[in-house]
């Protein structure tokens, strides 16, 4: 299925409530916020995928044909006389390629706090007030983006840390966390978004869709970059454990000149595989090479294996100490640990390694599930409000409503006006209104905002 306009994507609830609002309201404004951040290396919310949101959803032009399928399955779907069948011809003849409506945006790549807006939605023309609610559905899938890019920057402030504290250069993080993703999401459009959030913090990633979502909607050359690298059948296709020291060497010819060469080691004998035929069968040649050989185990505890791991191959490869006391491998070798992997198991490991004396220089992480799918609506919390309304016989003034759950405090709702006296609507920029878009960021902007959030 094609991306929708707004007139399909909705929950189709909200085509009855037209008929609910106050008949003196003539503006309505919402907002989407992030309730619950928890806390840790989630200090905060990094907003991402509004350009996407407005090149796609918002870019899809109703026609009146439309409008008329639209009354035809609504009128089957949910009873006759729910959709606002007239109304919507009105919108469209007044407003043929573009919604009258405006979005105020925090920057993508800024840090929000937990309960601010990311975003405030009104409409700008006093005869459709219900227009800012019926985008809801669309617009809050920005909680996606939005907590792939958050998870990616708790992340690379893990990293960020163990290498301030072990030596490692902070430009060398921008590659320490690689998505290995794409798989397991739902969709290739689910991959192509989530990957484009994780690329706000990394420079690295074997997720296409991701890879070249960056590229189409920011016009940048390559914002992401992977290496060479084995998987089991290409090891399995020799025809078994005898002949896995003949595919690694093959291998190591084929890719003689690759600056980095990334082999999985744990086919059928990890151990073996590290010690024996790295350490000893291959050892001259891969020190031999111009590059670095990335071993990769893909199997066994985590934290007992990448130590196991570096201090193996410090023992057959050698390892100097840098300026802040800790080991760093031969340049010829390194690690890459993908598996099992997600923000507990990454401080885990960074925190083992430098109890045992490693910096984090000797190694660089692969996250798939729990980067882009293992997350949902309430891992932050997402929520969109109405917070205010005008009245024709009121001024058109705005005034301030909000929910407030008897049963559940955090789900209180805030004002518009109780938001604009605290400072929380600061740094919102407009984006979208009556169709024009004023979002004319670069790539490396909503990279230099998450770096600056980091502390530079």
């Amino acid at each position: 299925m094609d991306t929708l306009s707004v007139l399909w994507d909705v929950d189709s609830y909200k085509t009855s409530h037209w008929r609910m609002y106050d008949p003196s309201v003539t503006h309505t404004i919402s907002y989407l916020t992030a309730r619950r951040v928890p806390g840790w290396a989630w200090d905060g919310v990094v907003p991402f995928g509004m350009l996407h949101y407005l090149r796609t959803t918002l870019a899809q032009r109703i026609t009146e044909h439309d409008v008329w399928q639209a009354h035809d399955f609504y009128r089957s779907h949910i009873g006759f006389g729910v959709f606002n069948t007239e109304q919507w011809l009105e919108l469209v003849h007044a407003y043929p390629s573009s919604l009258p409506i405006r979005i105020d945006a925090a920057p993508e790549g800024s840090l929000v706090r937990e309960g601010d807006p990311i975003l405030v939605v009104q409409n700008t023309d006093a005869r459709f007030p219900w227009l800012t609610s019926w985008i809801e559905t669309s617009i809050e899938r920005l909680w996606y983006p939005t907590t792939v890019a958050t998870f990616a920057r708790a992340a690379k402030k893990v990293l960020r840390n163990a290498a301030d504290r072990d030596g490692t250069p902070r430009d060398a993080v921008n590659f320490k966390l690689h998505d290995f993703g794409s798989r397991g999401t739902t969709t290739a459009d689910a991959s192509a978004i989530g990957g484009a959030a994780h690329l706000t913090s990394f420079h690295g990633s074997d997720n296409v869709p991701g890879v070249m979502l960056v590229r189409w909607l920011y016009d940048v050359d390559m914002p992401a970059q992977n290496i060479p690298a084995a998987e089991h059948s290409t090891i399995t296709s020799w025809g078994g454990r005898d002949s896995e020291a003949r595919a690694f060497g093959e291998a190591l010819s084929q890719y003689e000149d690759a600056p980095l060469l990334s082999m999985v080691s744990d086919t059928y004998d990890y151990q073996n595989a590290v010690s024996k035929l790295w350490g000893q069968k291959l050892r001259d040649r891969v020190l031999s090479r111009p590059g670095t050989l990335v071993v990769r185990p893909d199997s066994g505890d985590v934290v007992d294996t990448v130590l196991w791991t570096l201090n193996e191959l410090g023992r057959t490869f050698g390892y100097t100490t840098n300026a802040r006391g800790f080991k760093e491998l031969d340049p010829h070798v390194r690690i890459i640990q993908g598996d099992g992997m997600n923000l507990d198991t990454l401080q885990d490991t960074v925190d083992a390694m430098h109890v045992d004396g490693w910096a984090i220089e000797n190694i660089t992480f692969g996250m798939g599930g729990a980067l882009l799918q293992k997350h949902n609506r309430d891992t932050l919390g997402f929520g969109y409000k109405l917070c205010g309304v005008m009245h024709a016989d009121r001024s058109n003034a705005i005034i301030d409503v909000h929910k407030e759950p008897h049963d559940d405090a955090s789900k209180r709702s805030r004002g518009y006006l109780e938001m604009y006296a605290t400072g929380a609507l600061r740094g919102l920029k407009t984006v979208y209104e009556n169709g024009s878009v004023g979002y004319g960021t670069s790539f490396s902007s909503v990279r230099g905002l998450v770096e600056d959030s980091l502390g530079g």
